[in-house]
């Protein structure tokens, strides 16, 4: 999906997370399959977290448990239940990409009328990032992990997913 105007979300921190116009984001970042629990990465109230989270994915300009911390919170802002969202949470913060913490421009952390949006969203060189795993066996102990917390009926959609894209 390419964005055609620049979007951002400010998290309740006070932190922007702006996300350029042209950008263009797969929805990679969210493991694919979570999306037999919530659709798509681009459909209902996905779309806005999922963008800015894989566009950080992405550039690795911010700590990656911050970007999966951002996403968290964006998709309770952006109306997703508070199980689905922890939920997905769960799910980015195990399976998704992980990478060390960049180094970041001081200028980049006052966020005020000065803010240099090309300069703060491309400061640093990009760090490599790692992807766990994602097989039947971590799925289905990310399940049992989430037992309790989750909705039960997502995590009966997940287990009925594991091993069905084999």
């Amino acid at each position: 999906m390419k964005i055609v105007r620049p979007i951002e979300y400010v998290s309740t921190d006070g932190r922007r997370w702006p996300v350029p116009a042209e950008t263009v984001v797969d929805g990679a970042s969210i493991p694919s399959p979570f999306w037999s629990i919530v659709g798509g990465p681009f459909e209902g109230l996905y779309r806005a977290p999922s963008v800015v989270h894989d566009y950080y994915c992405e550039v690795r300009t911010r700590p990656s448990d911050d970007v999966h911390r951002v996403f968290h919170e964006a998709m309770l802002t952006a109306g997703v239940g508070k199980q689905r969202a922890w939920l997905m949470f769960q799910a980015v913060a195990r399976f998704g990409p992980r990478w060390p913490a960049p180094r970041i421009d001081p200028r980049c952390e006052v966020v005020d009328e000065n803010f240099d949006f090309e300069l703060c969203a491309r400061n640093s060189s990009k760090p490599r990032s790692t992807i766990p795993k994602i097989d039947d066996a971590a799925l289905l102990q990310f399940s049992k992990d989430l037992e309790g917390s989750a909705d039960p009926a997502d995590l009966e959609t997940l287990r009925s997913q594991i091993g069905a894209a084999r």
